[in-house]
Formats: structure tokens, C-alpha cells, sequence
């Protein structure tokens, strides 16, 4: 899998999550939210350090 792949992958993974969070804030889960919101950032930062490179 080279680069490009990767970081597209990342950033569907990331997309993913905040559409989950979304969901999860209009179930008024605040803890999940969180959570994916987290999760979400957590793989928007490691695209941007794949970009970065």
C-alpha cells in the first residue's frame, strides 16, 4: 500500500468518526461523542504526518 493509499484511508477513517460522533451527539451520548471526536482527530493528525513526509 503505498502513501497516497494510506492517507486516503486516513482521512475516510477520520470522515467515518465524525459521522459517528454526529450521530452519537444527536442520540445525546455526550461520552461516545467524545470518544469519536478523539478517535477522529487522533487519525486526521497521523494523515497530516503521512503528508508531511
Amino acid at each position: 500500500m503505498s502513501t497516497a493509499q494510506r492517507r486516503i484511508l486516513l482521512y475516510i477513517l477520520s470522515f467515518i468518526f465524525v459521522i459517528g460522533a454526529v450521530v452519537y451527539f444527536v442520540k445525546s451520548d455526550y461520552l461516545f461523542t467524545l470518544i469519536f471526536i478523539a478517535i477522529a482527530i487522533l487519525f486526521g493528525m497521523r494523515a497530516r504526518k503521512a503528508d508531511s513526509r
